[in-house]
């Protein structure tokens, strides 16, 4: 009868010793990622029934002329889902990441992703809803929209793996790229007028 070599059998003991270690964090892993589903799916009818039942889309159309570019119910999802997302993320990375180094350093790289993100919207949202209120020219909400995008790269610039000197480059070359815009912004705003009327008198 043929034996099997010892190298051998000692890998396949190893192998089945790990697939014994690991199963049951990721058994654990799915479950929790299944649950985190289902509550998503339960939390979105609320807010939903909510919404509705609290009329809170027609009092922003109130507030704000034509309303948002997105739905209030799909905004306050996104916030919710972003949330539960995070508490997921956060439980399966406990469950299978053992070093509580890496594991700190995951979750805190993740929240700040989120948080940029959720900041982001929050920059658009207002933004959105201040320019509609105020009734800004085209001209000038592009601009607005302009500088909030350079703000979110600079701060996004930040996550970045990139040397500190390349970092530095980057952010000043974004800095002065915004100082510009907001130089321009503020002279139109202030001058606007008197060069409207001064190209008036010259046609």
């Amino acid at each position: 009868m043929l034996s099997l070599p010892e190298e051998f059998v000692l890998i396949i003991n190893s192998i089945f010793s790990e697939a014994v270690l690991i199963f049951p964090k990721i058994a654990f892993s799915i479950i929790i990622a299944v649950l985190i589903l289902l509550l998503i799916k339960l939390l979105n009818k609320f807010i939903k029934w909510m919404v509705k039942i609290f009329n809170l889309e027609q009092l922003i159309n109130s507030l704000i002329p034509g309303g948002l570019r997105a739905s209030l119910t799909t905004l306050i999802m996104m916030f919710a889902d972003l949330g539960l997302l995070m508490v997921g993320v956060a439980m399966i990375c406990r469950i299978i990441i053992v070093d509580e180094q890496l594991y700190t350093s995951i979750i805190l790289y993740t929240s700040r992703i989120i948080s940029i993100a959720i900041l982001t919207l929050i920059f658009i949202i207002s933004l959105d809803a201040f320019m509609k209120y105020v009734k800004i020219e085209r001209k000038l909400e592009n601009t607005l929209v302009l500088i909030i995008l350079l703000l979110i790269i600079i701060v996004l610039i930040d996550l970045t793996s990139l040397s500190s000197e390349i970092k530095y480059a980057i952010g000043l070359g974004v800095s002065i790229g915004l100082g510009l815009i907001l130089g321009i912004f503020v002279f139109w705003l202030l001058f606007k007028d008197y060069i409207e009327v001064h190209i008036k008198t010259r046609n």
